[in-house]
């Protein structure tokens, strides 16, 4: 059986899907402290997050409070989405009420989950419904991501892949046009001047830039025939362009038949109708477009298409993009030059943060290389590679115990941290397999701190440390921190989705910056309660206890 089914297969044996009863606790403090500090954000209509492979939902019917257990020790649960629906019947109807209800009967039934500090929770509100028969057919309850606990077979894996992957980029030959701090040339070839760009012999993917519709094609035909009314029902082909903002919105529509006898009907119609999710997403940027598509009439269930994109010029020039023969704006394949970052995934991220800050003395370099880091710690061996290391730095290489199991690992004294100070790239390599090799990780939550702390005792005093960390999973040693004097610069992989609240608290707390594939978050403590930020596409609010991210998804 392929091992991701059989991962599968674990998390449904483990799931008791059980109807209960429980007892409101929505009078506890704690339990609406806990609320309150929950992520709060809007969506039209709630979808599975691609990121992540595996995830249970457990629903719990309209206006009810029945929950489903979930034994969270079985698997590794790394994110909890409360989903409901923003209509409201009745006025006197209290979501909040009834949204305790149901993460008391969570938390009752798991509360391993209430002490799991790197799990993120997300209230999930959906706007997309106006009625109780729309909203019937609307997700509400909790869905439960989670992830595989890496063990030392899995890492042997993972150094194989990390292997192969090394050798096919280095063949590629990847020459930055900004050399890394440490390099010489790598040959006699001209370089620019352009921030952010790279040149390469090929590329392996073609990336399709165009916007998600906000309702399936379906609901989007249903919704645009309940607004559509016209006597007319002679056989017809009707084209529009419709504007599109950055966010999703129309902004402006156009019909290619001013003569057709219901025409304003059907433009009211396709401005109540067409929505989408977010404009063009480009190097984690949102741009507006056009949307070309046409309506068939009478309508009919198929009736409304969209035929095709349309970007503006500047946008294809400045990321090198084409459309190709399926309608797709695509990284254009016949050219030596893109631009770091286009795509919605961030594997790059710690060379394109360390080419952004050539200026950085890199004294002590702590790395996370637990399972689920594996594309970044290849990127970081190729920028190494490349950077022809020839002033010695001291690498930190933590793997979160050596396997242990969760309930031995102390605060401080979790282990599995592997050390060298080395001028070339091999020793580096082979001292990141041996600590891969040495553990997968198991648990979520890994000792960044104290491998930080250990690699300190090796540096002089003051010196600059560069930590490479995963954005999902927050340090359990946080406290660490306290009266450590250090220059800290985090590097966070895996922020496609949206910064990790917490990391942008710590940051604030202590003073040091965040830095992820497209940004340099600095001088966060300059921000007070109440105040809200926005970093790249996300609004974060910034709270008593920390962050949380608000606004829409």
């Amino acid at each position: 059986m392929p091992a991701r089914y059989a991962f599968h297969l674990l998390v449904l044996l483990w799931l008791l899907l059980l109807h209960v009863g429980y007892p409101c606790r929505a009078q506890q403090p704690y339990l609406n402290a806990f609320y309150d500090g929950f992520n709060a954000v809007r969506t039209a209509q709630y979808r599975y997050d691609a990121h992540y492979e595996h995830y249970v939902a457990l629903p719990s019917g309209f206006s009810m409070g029945a929950v489903l257990a979930i034994d969270s020790n079985a698997v590794q649960v790394v994110r909890v989405d409360l989903v409901y629906t923003a209509f409201r019947q009745s006025s006197a109807f209290d979501q909040r009420q009834l949204n305790l209800e149901r993460l008391a009967g969570l938390l009752q039934l798991n509360p391993s989950l209430r002490t799991r500090a790197a799990v993120e929770w997300n209230l999930v509100e959906q706007t997309g419904c106006d009625s109780p028969q729309e909203c019937q057919g609307y997700f509400h309850g909790f869905v439960i991501y989670t992830e595989k606990r890496f063990t030392k077979a899995d890492s042997e894996v993972e150094i194989k892949h990390m292997e192969d992957a090394l050798r096919r980029r280095l063949a590629q030959r990847v020459r930055r046009n900004t050399a890394p701090t440490d390099s010489a040339e790598l040959d006699d070839a001209p370089r620019t001047a352009s921030a952010g760009m790279y040149t390469v012999e090929r590329f392996e993917h073609n990336l399709c830039y165009v916007p998600a519709l906000r309702w399936p094609a379906r609901e989007m035909n249903q919704r645009l025939r309940r607004s559509y009314r016209c006597p007319d029902k002679r056989r017809q082909t009707v084209g529009f362009r419709a504007d599109i903002d950055a966010k999703g919105r129309v902004t402006q529509l156009v019909l290619d038949n001013p003569d057709l006898a219901c025409n304003k009907q059907l433009h009211r119609a396709l401005l109540r109708t067409l929505r989408w999710q977010r404009g063009f997403v480009v190097a984690r940027k949102w741009y507006p477009g056009q949307a070309v598509g046409t309506v068939r009439l009478p309508l009919r269930a198929r009736s409304l298409v969209i035929k095709r994109y349309v970007l503006p010029d500047s946008l294809l020039q400045r990321y090198a993009l084409e459309l190709d023969e399926n309608g797709c704006y695509t990284t254009r394949t016949d050219t030596v030059r893109t631009v770091a970052g286009v795509g919605v995934r961030d594997e790059g991220a710690v060379s394109a943060v360390l080419d952004r800050n050539p200026s950085w003395t890199k004294s002590l370099v702590v790395v996370d290389v637990t399972g689920s880091m594996s594309p970044y710690l290849t990127d970081l061996l190729v920028w190494l590679k490349l950077a022809s290391l020839r002033t010695p730095r001291t690498f930190v290489f933590f793997n979160d115990g050596n396997d242990k199991a969760d309930r031995d690992k102390p605060i401080g004294h979790t282990g599995g941290i592997y050390s060298v100070a080395a001028s070339s790239f091999e020793p580096v390599k082979k001292r990141m397999y041996q600590a891969m090799r040495g553990g997968g990780g198991g648990d979520q939550p890994e000792n960044n701190f104290e491998a930080l702390r250990a690699g300190l005792r090796e540096v002089p005093p003051g010196s600059e440390a560069i930590m490479v960390a995963d954005n999902y999973a927050f340090p359990r040693d946080a406290r660490l921190l306290h009266g450590l004097p250090v220059n800290l610069k985090l590097i966070l992989c895996g922020t496609t989705g949206g910064i990790n609240p917490k990391y942008l608290a710590l940051a604030r707390e202590y003073g040091f910056s965040l830095h992820t594939m497209e940004s340099d978050i600095l001088d966060l403590q300059a921000l007070h309660e109440g105040e809200t930020i926005e970093l790249e596409g996300e609004k974060y609010l910034v709270t008593k206890h920390g962050f949380k991210r608000v606004g829409a998804w």
